[in-house]
């Protein structure tokens, strides 16, 4: 055993140099996400015996990139080249040669916040906003700083002059960003001045500051029946003259009266688009003016639903940040009433969320039709609670309709029941390739558009009366790294679904989708059973670890698995595109509609067994 022992150590110093592997302090280097960083290794005669090293995974052995992710590269001199770094990418890296530590590298990578705001008095504010406040009005002021890392300072002036905050606040998101609030509460001791929030860095250097004005110089009181007018200025009070009053008067009572108008006709519009506070009400303008193509779409649809006349009736199972809600509203060109979703922020949301939420249904907007989306009526975001509407999608999710009709017995000499019609076997996987197809195409569409859909699950496609596969629960590029973050921390996480850079380096990219995306295929072409079904989560860990594949149904084609192998690649970059995957799955399915009278059916190799019960009720809307 000794002897054992010995062996083993001698052979660790010898590769690794016991000596010369003694780590020091390395360098720090701080950067910003999708920032170009380049780590530099000293210059030597040869590449021979150099690696790259990330924490304790090898990256480079000389010149061959173990991951392949397109993430990094090698310059000529051996140094390490960063190409879009994320806040996975903190950690140490290490230049080595023969076991000797070549050079030494802290990377730290920041994120500029999502958001970074002013409340005064509960009223959003943004940089060189004035604020009019009243002589003897107390002012409470909060910023807020959402997404952001590092944890920065908040420092606060008041005339250029520093204030203590009375309340200070750090809220970990995703356990990468910061949420960070801080308040103040003061009377002003001037008829003007400024008030700013300042973000300092760790070495106290100022990266974004938001600064207001503030007077206090007069209040007009209005009253559109009062009998006479007093204006407050400085203290000092007059009263007018007849005729002051008599035009004041006239001018105040015709403002009342445009408010008026403006309110009625805004009150039967039937649109449900409603303006939203995402930055300020003009840019928000901007983003509905820029494709008045889309916004027709929407109204034509959305016309009959108002905010005030959406009856909320059940809420739809399924937990996390979002939750989505049968919804009806009364119909003004038919009887009965208009049936839809209604999706909103829950209550176990955080700050992010809901900023998040509300960039989504202005995004939302841009989106156009599509056959393979569920089509959004409208939004609602102008107060609190938001809401984003869309079709109401009569079949559920694609997941519950097969297991509801896959489920029973699959004799092989028997027909099944779809969609109210007998179907043959020999359609079966016709079928089975149209959802697929339909799939894919979605999340193309998605993808030439700017959105994500971070672990797609055929519990996240809705199912038509007419077999049309809808995707839904998608998000804008720009949050699918927190989606991802939010899914991979829930206590049960759909690691099944998960490209291997996800689950073990949290690194996401388009080809983690592909990845996805083709689990969502074997889900299809296995009738709706659960991958690795029976595994805990370290079990299914080790099977990705391993490259222990899904095995190939039953009824699935050679050609489609073989995509299915070919998206399941370990290194990101060999994974197909889905332009390349939407053509390869529909060139697969016009050459089976052509031959569809073919006998060679695979389901007939099906032998006479019970299917698992179902896990979600018929019309579960789930947050992954």
């Amino acid at each position: 055993m000794v002897k054992y022992f010995c062996l083993k150590w001698m052979v660790v110093f010898a590769l690794f140099g016991f000596k010369e592997f003694v780590i020091t302090s390395g360098k720090r280097i701080t950067g910003r996400v999708s920032e170009i960083l380049v780590l530099d290794c000293p210059v030597n005669e040869t590449f021979n015996s150099k690696s790259w090293w990330y924490n304790t995974k090898r990256l480079y052995t000389e010149n061959t990139y173990l991951l392949d992710d397109g993430k990094m590269k090698l310059t000529s001199n051996y140094s390490l080249v960063l190409l879009h770094p994320a806040l996975s990418d903190n950690g140490t890296y290490i230049c080595m040669q023969r076991g000797s530590v070549l050079e030494e590298y802290n990377v730290e990578i920041k994120v500029s916040p999502n958001a970074f705001y002013l409340e005064v008095n509960n009223r959003n504010v943004s940089d060189g906003d004035h604020v009019v406040l009243l002589g003897d009005e107390n002012i409470t002021t909060s910023c807020h700083v959402v997404g952001a890392r590092q944890a920065n300072n908040l420092t606060w002036q008041v005339n250029n002059e520093t204030v203590i905050p009375f309340h200070y606040s750090f809220l970990t998101s995703n356990n990468e960003t910061f949420d960070i609030v801080s308040r103040i509460y003061f009377q002003p001791k001037t008829s003007n001045g400024t008030i700013a929030c300042l973000q300092l860095s760790s070495d106290s250097t100022t990266e974004q500051n938001i600064t207001v004005q503030f007077s206090t110089n007069e209040t007009i009181h209005l009253n559109c029946r009062a009998k006479w007018i007093d204006l407050d200025v400085h203290g000092d009070k007059s009263r007018t003259s007849l005729f002051g009053f008599f035009v004041i008067t006239m001018l105040v009572c015709l403002a009342c009266i445009k408010g008026l108008t403006t309110s009625f006709h805004r009150k039967q519009s039937d649109l449900a688009v409603i303006s939203s506070e995402v930055g300020n009400d003009s840019d928000f303008q901007m983003s509905l003016n820029a494709d008045e193509n889309t916004i027709e779409d929407v109204a034509q649809d959305a016309k009959y639903i108002r905010r005030d006349e959406v009856i909320m009736t059940s809420k739809l199972p399924g937990d996390g940040p979002m939750q989505y809600w049968f919804a009806t509203c009364p119909s003004s060109t038919a009887t009965g009433n208009i049936e839809f979703i209604a999706k909103c922020v829950s209550e176990t949301a955080q700050v992010v969320n809901l900023l998040q939420f509300r960039t989504l249904a202005q995004q939302l907007l841009t989106l156009k039709k599509h056959d393979n989306i569920v089509h959004v009526l409208g939004v609602a975001a102008d107060n609190p609670p938001y809401y984003i509407y869309h079709e109401y999608v009569e079949c559920g999710t694609l997941r519950n309709y097969m297991l509801r009709n896959y489920q029973n017995k699959r004799d092989s000499n028997k027909v099944f029941k779809f969609a109210q019609q007998t179907v043959s076997l020999e359609d079966q996987k016709l079928h089975l390739t149209a959802f697929s197809v339909d799939v894919v195409i979605g999340m193309a569409y998605l993808f030439e558009n700017n959105f994500r859909h971070p672990a797609l699950t055929t519990s996240k496609v809705l199912i038509t009366s007419s077999r049309k596969c809808k995707l839904y629960d998608f998000v804008p590029e720009e949050h699918a790294k927190s989606k991802l973050l939010q899914i991979i921390e829930k206590k049960n996480p759909p690691l099944a679904w998960l490209s291997p850079e996800m689950i073990f380096l949290r690194q996401y990219c388009e080809k983690a989708d592909v990845w996805s995306l083709a689990v969502a295929v074997w889900e299809i072409f296995s009738l709706g059973e659960t991958p690795y079904s029976g595994m805990s989560k370290e079990e299914v860990e080790m099977e990705i670890r391993n490259e222990c594949y899904l095995s190939q149904p039953m009824c699935c084609p050679g050609a489609i698995y073989g995509m299915m192998l070919s998206s399941w690649d370990v290194k990101p970059g060999a994974r197909p595109t889905f332009e390349q995957l939407q053509k390869h799955l529909t060139a697969i399915y016009h050459s089976m509609k052509q031959d569809d009278c073919s006998s060679n059916s695979q389901l007939e190799a099906y032998e006479d067994t019970t299917y698992f019960t179902l896990e979600e009720s018929m019309n579960a809307y789930t947050e992954v």
